[in-house]
């Protein structure tokens, strides 16, 4: 049968009695509420046996509800006033077994208690699964990979009580770690930064749960590394996808009144597997969508290779548009964005005739009207990625004006998307500074004074003294 059983038992013929009842299960049994606190805090159980005199029996059970609420308990009582007993229902006792009892009485109701146990656990199981599951559908409508994660780290620091939950994992892509922490008490983050460094230090083949209660002398490295937090309990969860170790969650608790336990490790099973679903199929999302995006950059790259005078461009855009990404703080998603937008803002030229787009002179106004098609014509080709449709307005608007002279649109001002007015800033300037079949590239300083002289009417002049303080510290 299934089930492991603590008994709590002073009287040893009754203790011996209900062993043998008991022979089928798991059974450990001890005689004093010391010995029982012991060992709950060292092994999970799934129910516990109480046969003591009345006030250990109530202080037992009373500290077993503050320690593991959930955790079901049985008394076995001579005599029990109704008021009693109301109260002790009342705090979530599970029932009584009224001495002198029979060997059936007490299959029964363990039997039963077990069984009610099991369907709690079961419905916590699913309540669980739930948004997890809602989380990892959510994958398909590509969220930022921040929301999913915060809705897991709230959902952890509820179901556990947890007072921190970290989360690092490593990406796979970039060959970076992304480290995220939520605590709860005011500055108990101090160091834990370190501390997750520590983890992957140590436990980078870990295969199973580490629980790490009670942080002693053994562990003195681990509170160095933690510094001013106070941790009475830990537990590092290893995620991993096919055998391959993704990263961790850390969870940390303050109270030595508050521990995580061994059962815990089924709620942290059910919580990493599906964490670890959802990181691989982001991992692949992140893969389909650098390599469709390699491909569209090998386009573009393929236009500038029409025009030697261009080499690079698309390069040198895509490094100055990250700078402004710094600068600006912008989101992880806004910054791809960017990316995409400044290796991307000119693949409307492939449907632009290469007569046109390598003139060593001066267009013509239908050849003019001509070029000014490209900027729709990219926009057209991302609109119809479902991960580049983001990134189409850049491509759209590169070519506005701040002062609303451009096109298509002729708007002005903030109107223009971010993205645009910065791609309009490189663009004007990787084209002044690099040699043209009608002209000698020019020194960076006039292309400065150039965009100064410009700012507000071409370009956005808050922009522009941020990309030119750049370049000139740079030089």
């Amino acid at each position: 049968m299934n089930g492991k059983i603590l008994l709590v038992d002073s009287e040893e013929p009754i203790r011996h009695v209900i062993l043998n009842i008991l022979r089928n299960y798991s059974v450990l049994a001890v005689d004093s509420s010391g010995a029982a606190l012991k060992i709950l805090n060292e092994e999970p159980f799934d129910l516990v046996l109480i046969n003591l005199p009345f006030k250990p029996t109530h202080s037992l059970f009373l500290k077993i509800k503050e320690l593991y609420k959930d955790l079901p308990c049985l008394l076995l009582i001579s005599f029990l006033e109704v008021e009693t007993a109301v109260e002790f229902l009342k705090t979530g006792i599970y029932g009584f077994i009224l001495k002198p009892f029979t060997r059936q009485e007490i299959l029964t109701t363990v039997e039963e208690s077990l069984w009610k146990f099991r369907l709690l656990n079961e419905n916590v199981r699913l309540k669980l699964l739930l948004p997890l599951f809602e989380m990892t559908q959510n994958l398909g409508v590509r969220p930022e990979f921040n929301d999913i994660f915060h809705q897991i780290v709230n959902l952890v620091m509820r179901e556990t009580g947890a007072d921190l939950v970290s989360f690092s994992y490593h990406n796979f892509l970039n060959d970076s770690v992304f480290d995220e922490v939520k605590t709860t008490p005011a500055g108990a983050h101090q160091g834990i930064f370190s501390f997750i460094q520590w983890v992957k230090a140590h436990f980078k083949h870990l295969e199973t749960p580490l629980l790490i209660t009670g942080l002693g002398e053994e562990y003195q490295d681990v509170v160095n590394q933690i510094q001013s937090i106070h941790y009475s309990s830990l537990m590092v969860y290893p995620l991993r996808s096919k055998n391959h170790l993704m990263g961790f969650l850390i969870c940390g608790k303050i109270s030595r009144k508050n521990h995580f336990f061994a059962r815990d490790n089924e709620f942290f099973s059910i919580i990493g597997n599906q964490l670890a679903i959802v990181l691989e199929n982001y991992r692949l999302i992140e893969e389909l969508e650098n390599a469709h995006f390699e491909s569209l950059k090998g386009l573009a790259s393929a236009i500038e290779a029409k025009d030697a005078y261009t080499s690079g461009h698309c390069d040198r855009l895509i490094e100055h548009s990250l700078m402004f990404a710094d600068k600006l703080n912008l989101s992880d998603e806004e910054r791809k964005k960017l990316r995409y937008g400044a290796a991307l803002h000119d693949i409307g030229k492939i449907g632009i005739k290469e007569s046109i787009l390598g003139k060593p002179g001066k267009l013509t106004t239908a050849e003019y009207e001509e070029m000014k098609r490209h900027p729709k014509i990219g926009a057209d080709i991302l609109q119809n990625i479902n991960f580049l449709k983001p990134v189409t307005p850049i491509i759209y608007h590169h070519q506005e004006c701040y002062d609303g002279s451009g096109y298509p649109e002729g708007i002005s001002g903030e109107q223009i998307p971010l993205g645009s007015r910065i791609v309009a800033i490189l663009d004007t300037f990787d084209a002044m500074t690099t040699d043209r079949p009608y002209r000698q590239a020019v020194p960076v300083q006039r292309a400065i004074d150039e965009l100064n002289r410009y700012a507000g009417k071409q370009f956005d002049p808050y922009l522009v003294k941020i990309f030119t303080d750049f370049i000139q510290e740079k030089a």
